[in-house]
């Protein structure tokens, strides 16, 4: 059975690294019988074939050409389902990464339609997927400006869009949604967006850079560690307890324990040392 309608929805506001931004999602009635579907609350199911297959190909290309023509070129992340019970903590890692702005596995063999494409069918296959769009994604750990995600086997496409794009959402939906006829849909989305730790509902705190430094913010001000980034788990260089007040700016002179825990929360260990500094410009860490 072909798709006969795309269904719109709204998940609301997410950060993608330190990127405010808003979520939204498009699904296209019927769909595959699917458990979570279920839960959340929809109905509209039936058995796929090669006709509902052929357009929802064509309903993500169209989701890649809308982002592209408004947002810039197209980068893909993806990684390839590991082949062993270890895929969810390999997951996490990449996950994490993709947050912290390190290095990503890139499937050169992949177009962003097809990695998509995959994630939102075959969960075996690719876990997760997500094209970023525009300038030098994940720069400094800020994130792109606009990106697409599907993943869990769900075919979803959800769109992340930076607050100050988040207004052309309806000129996209309405594009990427022809020709199909299309609706609002009240779901509990919340039950279904991938469970990725680059959507955060508040503003992360610590970011890793390349080359040698890390950074923590509290919203409002920056502060930059000196790292070891070449060993596993990464390590940062905190000054200790007792040379911290001399080596802190003043607005971090209370911080170190917050500093500190937001750190190993991170996964990243902590090496307290007597000649560390802690920069109010993570720049001069690098």
């Amino acid at each position: 059975m072909p798709i006969r309608a795309i269904h719109r929805g709204s998940l609301g506001r997410r950060f993608m690294g330190r990127r405010p931004g808003r979520v939204f999602v498009l699904l296209p009635d019927p769909v595959d019988a699917d458990a979570c579907l279920k839960a959340a609350g929809f109905t509209g199911f039936a058995d796929a074939d090669e006709a509902w297959d052929r357009e929802f190909e064509q309903l993500v290309g169209a989701a890649v050409a809308a982002m592209t023509r408004r947002f810039g070129e197209a980068s893909v992340s993806a990684p390839t389902h590991a082949r062993h019970p270890a895929w969810v903590e390999r997951l996490d890692s990449f996950c994490l990464g993709l947050l912290l702005g390190r290095s990503r596995p890139q499937p050169a063999t992949w177009t962003p339609t097809q990695a998509m494409q995959n994630a939102a069918t075959d969960d075996q296959l690719v876990p997760f997927a997500l094209v970023g769009f525009g300038d030098a994604a994940y720069r400094h750990g800020v994130g792109p400006r606009a990106a697409l995600l599907s993943g869990g086997g769900h075919p979803l496409l959800w769109f992340w869009l930076d607050d100050e794009l988040a207004d052309a959402w309806p000129e996209i939906a309405d594009e990427v949604s022809q020709p199909w006829s299309s609706n609002e849909l009240e779901l509990a989305w919340e039950t279904l967006v991938p469970a990725i730790p680059m959507l955060a509902r508040e503003l992360p705190r610590v970011a890793l850079h390349r080359g040698d430094a890390i950074s923590w913010t509290d919203g409002e001000h920056v502060l930059g560690f000196n790292a070891g980034l070449g060993v596993s788990p990464a390590e940062v260089y905190v000054p200790t307890e007792s040379s911290w007040s001399a080596s802190a700016p003043v607005w971090a002179s209370t911080l170190r324990a917050t500093i500190v825990r937001d750190f190993e929360a991170s996964g990243v260990r902590v090496v307290a040392h007597e000649g560390a500094g802690a920069f109010d410009d993570f720049q001069k860490a690098r």
